[in-house]
């Protein structure tokens, strides 16, 4: 699977928490019983901008520290696109 939130938030001296907003909207767009892998999604590096995918899982995010800036946008190329 993707592995750019768990390297970016390695570089930047994130740690990783569990956003319990993301996971509720989850819930609430896929059902109740959602599998842990997709629970995962809500799982968001702490000091970021959090980007919200309306269309997937997957948020992006925008990192900023000594290191420079990164930006990881939501999801696979399609659902970057708003529809």
């Amino acid at each position: 699977d993707d592995n750019t939130k768990s390297v970016l938030s390695e570089i930047f001296g994130r740690k990783i928490r569990r956003d319990e907003k993301i996971l509720n909207g989850l819930r609430k767009r896929y059902g109740k019983k959602i599998s842990a892998l997709v629970q995962t999604q809500a799982d968001v590096p702490e000091k970021t901008i959090v980007i919200p995918n309306e269309v997937g899982t997957a948020p992006g995010f925008i990192f900023e520290g000594d290191k420079g800036v990164a930006i990881a946008i939501p999801g696979p190329p399609h659902e970057a696109k708003p529809h």
